[in-house]
This record gives structure tokens, C-alpha cells and sequence, in this order.
């Protein structure tokens, strides 16, 4: 309220017709703080009808308004009092947030803008405009407008919480946790505070503290079904499977739409080798919001359910990452006994080494552009969905391999890149930084120096993207012969390994690839591993020439390294 000064004494109601507009003032006031609100709207318009230009009884008009929801009302009062006071900067603010919830961003953010104009040390329009700026994905200048907003109020626990998101999605999860801080130092009982700050610290690999958070944000909410699958998270993350199943089942009975837990519990299912209930909780991911960032395009066709019919045509396509892909193009033969044929899409980086498959009769690039014709087919399925349709279990994983081969004329071009004596050992240590569990299952370069220590073995880097980086300025620079800029696509790839005695990789799509491929394959695997490298067990049914090292604490690459370097020496021995 503009006039928040009132007297404790009870006010004589004033008579109309004395025209005491600024005594209707003053009563509607009271009964605003009250919360008489119809008393007081009835004050403010006689203070009105007696006195147009009191600008305060129209801006207090607009905030009763606004607090129910009717926002025509609210946007008429707003607009008297600036019609009489055009440099009311709370008005101007109170009219941009009205604009907000209509979905009107650019009349609101230039409300905004002329309200801090108008009044540079008022902070609320700064938080506002910040809103607004995320909204439209402008992260940089959002995080300026919420870090003002703080300059003017540090204590704006709003702001803090929006900033700490902000910082969240871009990968600073240090500064964001320092935000989320902030929030609960700021108000104790701040459930999203809590909720957000535990999440966060998940993210980081502070179980503990994480684990704590949350249980704070489900002793103020017990009934936020996002703190409890968060809680499950981390009790994944530490092995706590019991646990972990039974929050991401409570976090199901509070919401049972809730398609993240589903998903996230898929995992758990999946690692112990649960195929059958994983698979089916693993359909829940077409029901995630984010889900269309993943696949961003949506199939004109019906989904097909695994029904044979051999005039159908059936479009297949890819999902997720490209060693997705590659463990998963296996399926197609099986897609292709059921139906006259078969198109594949994928990402244009694979086509050269599928096209020649005998179970794709068609393969198309993934479309850049939703609004792109689509391929003419009768029916549509997922890749990834292949396994829940055929009913895959343990035992029943198609694993004849090879079921990748590289072109022959590419290959033997590689021939003489790489030949000589000696056991040759390719050598992959980082996936795609974007990657949500990359700082878990990348490595650096330096950690596979004791390789280059063990005689007869020669090293053959064929890492692509920034850790090539790390071998110019590392121990290993002069040991390793580095492939990466001849790698123009994954048929170049292959070649290269065709000609490989041993792939030793992190859980990459080259592990994927070599493993299609049938070439020795030893994966690197962090202490929680990725679902479908399952639990301890030193092979996988998806790929019978694939031997898995396991990290037994987290983070400790030095001692699979070490485990390896063992092998390989006997390796090269034999």
C-alpha cells in the first residue's frame, strides 16, 4: 500500500456529502490492513468519486484487485493512478507482473524497464524483469537483472532462489548451492530453498548434505513427490538400492504421474538386471517435460506395437545419445522380419556407417527442423522402445556380433596408418562434456600413463572433441600416436579400429561401437555405472567381447587403471 501510516483510533465513517476525500482515504486504508477488502474497495471509490486525481486510492484499488486474480479490474485502477502520477514506478510494476500472467512478456518487461527508470534503487523490477529474461532462454542478462535486484535488497530470497536456478541450469552448481544457502538463511522454513539447495548438491556428489536438505524439504512438504524421487537420486547414487526404490515409490503414490521417478527408477531395475519391470518404467520418458529437448520432433505416424504385418512400412528412430544408437541398432533385423520394410533416421554422423545394413532398407537423416516433412511410413517406434516391445530379458538380449562392419575401402586405407609390431591399443578417455553424467564417467589423459610404461604396447588415441586437447600438453604426448584429426565421422572410426588390437575406453560411443564391431573392448566404468553395465560382473550380455573395470570408490581412476595395466601387461605377454 502506498499509505501503510494509519491511526489505532477507529475512524467516524465519513457522510458523502461532506466530500472528505482524503477521510475515505484514510478508512479504506484501515480496512485494507485489516483485510476488509470490499470495505475498503467501497472507500477507495467514494475517495475516488470525490477526489479523482488522489492517485492512491486507485493504486490500492489495483493491488486489492490483483491480489484476487481479476486482472481487468487490477490494469483499470493502475492505469487512473498513472493517468494522474505517470511516475509511479510500483504501478508501472504491479501493471508489468498483470501482463506477465496474461503471457504478454514484451508489454511486461517494458513495463518493468520504465518502472526502474522511473526509480533505479527499487528492486522489485529488477527480479521481474530477470523472470522474464529467463523465460526467453537470455540466461546471461537474467542472471544481471537478478544480481541487481540483490544489489538494491540482499535480502530478496526470491531473487537468490531464481539466481541460484539460473546458475543451476548452466553448470554452476558451486555459486548455485552458495544461492540456495542464502534462501534458507534467509527463511528457515523455505521448503523450495531446501528442495533446490539438496538437489544441487546431489548434483555435486554431496550425498550427505544433499540427503539432509531434502529430508528438510520433505519434513515442511511431506507430500512433494520431486523431494522424494530427489531423495531416491541420491540413495542411487550411493548404492542405497533398497532404499532408492522405496522413495522413488513413495514419490509414485503422492504423484502418479510423475514421470521422472518412473524413469529414474527404470535405472534401478535395469542395473539389477529387473528387464522386465525396467523396460516398462522406461517408457515414461516420452512423458518427461524436457523430453521434446531430447527429441525435439514428433512423428505424424502411430506407434508401432510389434505387430507383423508384411506390407507395413516402419519408421525407426533414434533418441538419445549416438552409443544409444549403436547398442540399439541391433534390434532392426528383428523389426525387419515383421514388416516389408524398414527406413531408419538418425544423426547425420552415423548414416555412412549403417547405410549398408541389410536390415535398413531406407536410412534418413534425423530432420533439423520439426517443421520438416517427415518420412512416409505406416508406422513409427522409438529404438530405444525395441527392447520393451520384444520383451527383452538377461537371457534373451540379442547379442550376435558383429553387427556394425567397417567399408572395406576405408579400411584397408587405414591399414598402413597403422601397422608395425606390438600389441596396438586404442585409447578413449572422455565422452561429450554435455553429458549429465560426464564429470562421473570421463577421465583425463594423464590417468593411463602407467600403459605407456609396459612394453611392446603401442598407444592410439581416438578421442574426439575438447580432451583432445590434453595430449599436447601431456606426459603421454610423445607415446601415443593421436588419430583424432583423421576421424572425420564414425566410418573412419571403425576403419581404425579394424585395425586395432585392444580399445581401452570410458563408457563412450566408441566403446558402443567397437563392441557392435566385435573388437576386445575393455570399458572403464565409474562406481555407479550407467543402467545397462549392470552390477557387478566383469562382462556384459550386450557385448560378448567387452570386459568391464569397475571403480570400486568414486572418482578412483588410478586403481582401475592400475587393474588394467595388470591385464594388459599379461595381454601383450600372450
Amino acid at each position: 500500500m502506498l499509505n501503510p501510516d494509519q491511526s489505532e483510533t477507529p475512524i467516524p465513517v465519513p457522510r458523502v456529502d461532506q466530500r472528505c476525500a482524503a477521510d475515505w482515504l484514510r478508512l479504506a486504508d484501515t480496512h485494507h490492513s485489516a483485510g476488509r477488502m470490499e470495505e475498503a474497495l467501497t472507500c477507495y471509490q467514494n475517495a475516488i468519486r470525490l477526489n479523482p486525481r488522489l492517485f492512491e486510492a486507485s493504486y490500492n484499488s489495483g493491488l486489492i484487485y490483483q491480489s484476487r486474480r481479476q486482472a481487468a479490474q487490477a490494469a483499470t485502477f493502475y492505469r487512473r493512478a498513472l493517468q494522474v502520477k505517470p511516475d509511479l514506478a510500483p504501478a508501472w510494476n504491479n501493471l508489468g507482473r498483470l501482463h506477465v500472467d496474461a503471457g504478454e512478456l514484451k508489454p511486461a518487461a517494458d513495463c518493468f524497464l520504465h518502472a526502474i527508470r522511473l526509480k533505479p534503487d527499487f528492486a522489485e523490477p529488477h527480479f521481474n524483469l530477470g523472470d522474464i529474461l529467463r523465460a526467453l532462454k537470455r540466461p546471461r542478462v537474467a542472471i544481471e537483472a537478478y544480481t541487481n535486484a540483490l544489489r538494491l535488497n540482499p535480502g530478496f530470497a526470491g531473487a537468490w532462489n531464481n539466481l541460484g536456478n539460473l546458475l543451476k541450469d548452466g553448470g554452476n552448481l558451486d555459486k548455485a548451492a552458495d544461492c540456495f544457502r542464502e534462501v534458507i538463511r534467509l527463511q528457515p522454513d523455505n521448503h523450495g530453498g531446501y528442495y533446490n539447495l539438496g538437489s544441487t548438491l546431489k548434483d555435486i556428489g554431496l550425498a550427505k548434505e544433499a540427503a539432509a536438505h531434502l529430508q528438510n524439504a520433505i519434513r515442511l512438504q511431506p507430500g512433494h513427490a520431486e523431494s522424494w524421487n530427489n531423495l531416491a537420486l541420491v540413495h542411487k547414487n550411493e548404492a542405497e538400492w533398497d532404499k532408492a526404490i522405496a522413495c522413488f515409490g513413495e514419490s509414485i503414490r503422492l504423484k502418479s504421474e510423475l514421470a521422472a521417478a518412473y524413469w529414474n527408477r527404470s535405472f534401478v531395475h535395469l542395473l539389477h538386471g529387473r528387464f522386465r519391470e525396467g523396460w516398462q518404467d522406461y517408457e515414461w520418458r516420452f512423458r518427461l517435460p524436457n523430453w521434446r529437448r531430447i527429441y525435439p520432433y514428433r512423428p505424424r505416424q502411430p506407434r508401432w506395437d510389434g505387430t507383423a504385418d508384411p506390407n507395413l512400412t516402419i519408421l525407426v528412430h533414434d533418441e538419445q545419445g549416438l552409443g544409444d544408437t549403436l547398442q540399439f541398432v541391433r534390434y532392426l533385423p528383428e523389426v525387419r522380419r515383421r514388416c516389408g520394410r524398414v527406413i531408419l533416421e538418425t544423426r547425420r554422423e552415423l548414416i555412412p556407417l549403417l547405410k549398408d545394413s541389410a536390415a535398413i532398407d531406407e536410412i534418413v537423416a534425423r530432420p533439423e527442423d520439426e517443421r520438416m516433412p517427415g518420412v512416409t511410413a505406416d508406422l513409427h517406434v522409438p529404438l530405444m522402445s525395441l527392447p520393451f516391445i520384444f520383451g527383452t530379458t538377461g537371457d534373451t538380449v540379442p547379442a550376435e556380433v558383429p553387427y556394425i562392419r567397417p567399408d572395406a575401402l576405408r579400411s584397408s586405407a587405414w591399414a598402413a596408418r597403422i601397422d608395425g609390431p606390438g600389441l596396438k591399443v586404442g585409447l578413449v578417455w572422455a565422452g561429450r562434456p554435455e553429458h549429465q553424467n560426464d564429470r562421473n564417467r570421463s577421465c583425463r589423459l594423464e590417468t593411463f600413463l602407467p600403459l605407456a610404461r609396459i612394453p611392446g604396447v603401442r598407444l592410439y588415441s581416438l578421442q574426439k572433441g575438447p580432451a583432445e586437447s590434453q595430449i599436447a600438453n601431456s606426459a603421454l604426448r610423445d607415446a601415443i600416436v593421436h588419430l583424432g584429426p583423421e576421424l572425420h565421422d564414425f566410418s573412419d572410426t571403425a576403419a581404425a579400429l579394424s585395425h586395432l588390437d585392444l580399445l581401452v575406453s570410458v563408457d563412450t560411443s566408441v566403446a558402443h561401437l567397437a563392441g557392435a564391431m566385435a573388437r576386445p573392448v575393455w570399458v572403464l566404468l565409474p562406481n555407479i555405472p550407467d543402467w545397462r553395465w549392470m552390477l557387478d560382473r566383469e562382462d556384459s550380455p550386450w557385448y560378448p567381447t567387452m570386459r568391464l573395470f569397475r571403480q570400486s570408490r568414486c572418482g578412483d581412476w588410478e586403481a582401475v587403471v592400475d587393474k588394467i595395466a595388470a591385464v594388459l601387461l599379461e595381454f601383450a605377454g600372450g
